[in-house]
């Protein structure tokens, strides 16, 4: 191997590392699945280190990567589990709250073996990750763990992509856009059905309502809609460009042809507006920016609006009627971008992401209307 080959292992075996090292502090908490994990780490990387002194790389290169892994190796003996004796895995003894699905240190035996197996093959790709574990004719895919989203990756197969179009006007809610697209980023970083996402907007640059900035992927004036599985349309505020890029003849007949073909369209709060004008509310149930609170001038106002036309109009946080999403806006956006994810892939794809965003770990405060979330991730 040349210098490039141990280098890309060695980024491999950080990650290792370092997913193993999240995990140990949050989750496993010296499950047997772990150690055993870390040992076979660490002899894999006494092996590399040995093959690197009988290798033709360059001294000066193998004096730098030898310390590398060197300084790994030291890390996960000091700091890393590796006594086995009687300690069950956490799945097996019921304290596991990933699962089989998401586990994080099986994923990273699957890492060991990609890396240095006969079917791995380094090359140069987009992320150090994908240097170090690239297959050919392999598809991969990752699992991450812990706040500071340490990854490894696993082989899977997983099924045909799921397409989305996000069309993102000026004047988008910052939250809304970030659930549309973080929740199905989740897909590709678990063993899932990957989605994938396409950022759609009007002009090269993407200015949301609250300072977030994006570049477009695409130009809506330059999509087939009929080359996607969904579209999805976050919510925006008077006095930006939303009303009038969404009214647009273009976007109209855009939505029309996306409900024609019954595909489905996940909106957020402002984001029905544009099914209304295209008309296609009309004996559908559906809310929006709105609350019980007689007070709020404003949810009065989206009330009548959305009421006016032709909804049945459903005093919930989210609705869902025919191949359409409705919601209050961003209190529930992840939960809507849960329920997309589950109306594309099923429920317990979508459950493995819940759990492994630690949705279920966190008891919000009751909202005061019933809230239809995903089945997935659905509190009793």
């Amino acid at each position: 191997m040349v210098t490039q080959d141990f280098s890309d292992y060695v980024r491999g075996r950080k990650v290792v590392v370092k997913a193993l090292d999240e995990c140990n502090k949050q989750m496993c908490q010296g499950g047997i699945t772990l150690p055993t994990a870390v040992k076979k780490s660490i002899k894999k990387m006494k092996k590399l280190k040995h093959d690197l002194s009988k290798s033709d790389v360059p001294e000066a290169d193998k004096k730098v990567i030898t310390a590398e892994i060197a300084e790994l190796i030291n890390y996960a003996t000091k700091n890393l589990p590796t006594d086995t004796k009687d300690k069950p895995c956490q799945v097996e003894a019921g304290a596991c709250f990933i699962g089989p699905e998401g586990c994080v240190s099986m994923g990273a035996l699957d890492l060991i073996e990609l890396i240095e197996g006969k079917k791995a093959k380094p090359t140069l790709a987009a992320t150090p990750i994908q240097e170090a574990v690239a297959v050919e004719s392999q598809p991969t895919q990752m699992t991450a763990c812990g706040s500071e989203c340490a990854s490894v990756a696993v082989a899977s197969a997983p099924d045909s992509a799921k397409k989305v179009l996000l069309a993102i006007p000026d004047g988008s809610e910052d939250m809304e856009v970030a659930a549309f697209t973080e929740i199905p980023g989740w897909t590709k970083v678990l063993k899932t059905t990957p989605i994938e996402v396409t950022l759609a907007g009007w002009d090269d640059k993407i200015h949301c309502f609250h300072g977030l900035k994006l570049a477009s992927d695409v130009k809506i004036d330059q999509v087939n809609i009929d080359e996607y599985d969904c579209l999805a349309i976050p919510g925006g505020w008077p006095g930006t460009k939303f009303q009038e890029q969404t009214n647009s003849e273009l976007f109209q007949n855009m939505v029309k042809r996306a409900f024609e073909q019954n595909k489905l369209i996940a909106t957020m709060c402002f984001g029905i507006f544009p099914l209304g004008e295209a008309g296609l509310l009309k004996g559908i149930k559906a809310t929006s920016f709105t609350s019980d609170d007689s007070s709020c001038s404003i949810c009065q106002q989206v009330k009548g609006k959305v009421i006016a036309y032709g909804t049945d109009f459903v005093e919930k946080a989210i609705v869902v009627d025919h191949n359409i999403i409705s919601n209050i806006g961003p209190a529930v956006a992840a939960e809507v971008a849960l329920t997309m994810v589950e109306m594309l892939i099923g429920e317990e794809q979508t459950k493995a992401i819940a759990n492994m965003i630690m949705y279920n770990q966190v008891e919000p405060e009751e909202l005061k209307w019933t809230r239809p979330v995903p089945k997935a991730v659905r509190r009793e």
